[in-house]
């Protein structure tokens, strides 16, 4: 492979997973993820 093939390989893997992610949310009109709130100790 040459120089970089990698990180374009990588880069449409993503893309092609955000786009797979982005239309099943609006097919089912939500969002995948629910909001999560943290719980950890409070920040210093």
């Amino acid at each position: 492979m040459a120089p970089g093939a990698g990180e374009a390989i990588f880069a449409v893997a993503r893309t092609a997973g955000w786009l797979a992610h982005a239309m099943e949310e609006y097919e089912r009109g939500s969002l995948l993820r629910l909001r999560a709130s943290y719980t950890g100790p409070p920040p210093t």
